[in-house]
């Protein structure tokens, strides 16, 4: 049962890591950003950075399910995981 939570954090992580590469680039591209004011130089930084974190944990969460309903045949506690993910949004 510890590989599943292993994989499941493991598939958050490189989803989160991925997105977030993806979503600086769109985000500068469209021109979501916004002055960063806690540096000298006031780089412009993009601002809207839970999309691409939310997009990982959900993964996660799923990946998660996924596991332990078709791999493993069990359905304990499903409908907190689902509470949960329903709470993120």
């Amino acid at each position: 049962m510890s590989y599943t939570i292993l994989v499941s954090a493991l598939i958050a992580l490189f989803v989160t890591y991925f997105a977030t590469k993806y979503a600086i680039r769109y985000f500068r591209f469209v021109r979501l950003v916004s002055t960063d004011v806690h540096k000298k130089s006031k780089p412009l930084v993009p601002s809207s950075s839970g999309i691409p974190l939310m997009a990982g944990i959900v993964a996660g969460l799923l990946t998660y399910i996924f596991i332990k309903v078709f791999l493993y045949g069990s359905q304990l506690g499903l409908a907190d995981i689902f509470a949960s993910i329903v709470s993120i949004f």
